[in-house]
């Protein structure tokens, strides 16, 4: 199981780097997709970390596109 988690923490830190070249490159939609991935894999662990870093991410989609509403709401689901 430990070896198992140990892979899901890796695939959230490639998932999350991924989310960041994206949103960098200002390619919102894929981003999105990438920090989703680190949210899913935050709620199948359990891992409040990872699963705030999803929404954090996901948050900083929405502010790139002035979507201030929407930012908030995953800012605040973040907590």
């Amino acid at each position: 199981m430990y070896d198992e988690l140990k892979l899901y923490r890796k695939a959230a830190r490639a998932s999350n780097v991924l989310g960041n070249l994206y949103l960098g490159q200002q390619n919102y939609l894929k981003s999105k997709e990438y920090y989703t991935n680190v949210l899913n894999i935050g709620k199948k662990t359990d891992n409040v970390y990872v699963r705030s870093l999803g929404y954090l991410g996901i948050s900083s989609v929405y502010t790139e596109q002035y979507q201030f509403d929407s930012a908030l709401v995953y800012l605040e689901l973040a907590e």
